[in-house]
């Protein structure tokens, strides 16, 4: 199968446009776990809770611009009862699928649901994205999933899930969720280069892997620095 390339992601700040409501059967607790993160004031993009503990997926793209030494960048938590400017540390950048993952220390109030499963080719599919200064709804449908060049110098290749999902400056990063079981199938990290529509996402088996792994050395170092002292 001829491979596709990601288009560069471009985070910036964009009016906001309309969005649909979200229907009944939406899951709420993936509104609650998408949160904006920042790097400056014209620099933002779309954060996903994977672990209440504190763990964010985003995408490599937008921490880039995090300043080093040490590299942190800003999570702008809302849930329903508070707003929340958390300070967060960058834990690692993956430059073969072009995710990064962060911590903070303080807790969050809700963590998306890693599905164990791959996506369905027609399943419909949610995502709540920032786009600008607020959230929205972004409905669409599984098209497929493909071989494609993922971020990388030199580049790796891998699967990675195709939806229908409109994708715009500032929402990479943000999760996709089966409309059915309500779980995380994919982060999404850019569109398809020449293609028509296609939003492109890194797949949920390869987002844990990475959050698992990357968690695993972080508490590792913690447990050997705190054993020095």
């Amino acid at each position: 199968m001829a491979k596709a390339f990601f288009a560069a992601a471009a985070f910036a700040i964009y009016p906001v446009a309309a969005a649909a409501d979200p229907p009944h059967d939406a899951d709420p607790a993936g509104s609650a776990a998408t949160y904006r993160v920042t790097v400056d004031p014209d620099l933002a993009g779309t954060g996903i809770a994977v672990s209440t503990e504190g763990w964010v997926i985003t995408t490599a793209d937008l921490v880039r611009r995090c300043p080093p030494a040490p590299a942190r960048c800003g999570i702008w938590v809302d849930d329903a009862a508070r707003q929340i400017w958390r300070r967060a540390e960058l834990i690692a950048s993956d430059p073969q699928t072009g995710l990064a993952l962060l911590h903070t220390n303080a807790r969050l109030p809700a963590a998306a649901s890693l599905a164990s499963r791959p996506a369905r080719a027609g399943e419909p599919v949610h995502a709540y994205a920032f786009d600008g200064n607020d959230r929205l709804f972004l409905p669409g449908n599984v098209v497929a999933d493909r071989t494609a060049t993922l971020f990388g110098d030199p580049p790796a290749s891998g699967r990675v899930l195709v939806s229908t999902l409109e994708c715009r400056a500032g929402t990479y990063g943000t999760a996709i969720f089966a409309t059915g079981d309500l779980r995380l199938l994919g982060v999404v990290g850019g569109v398809i280069d020449g293609q028509d529509g296609g939003t492109v996402a890194i797949p949920g088996n390869a987002v844990r892997a990475f959050f698992e792994r990357d968690r695993a050395l972080y508490e590792r170092r913690a447990r050997t620095a705190q054993a020095v002292r």
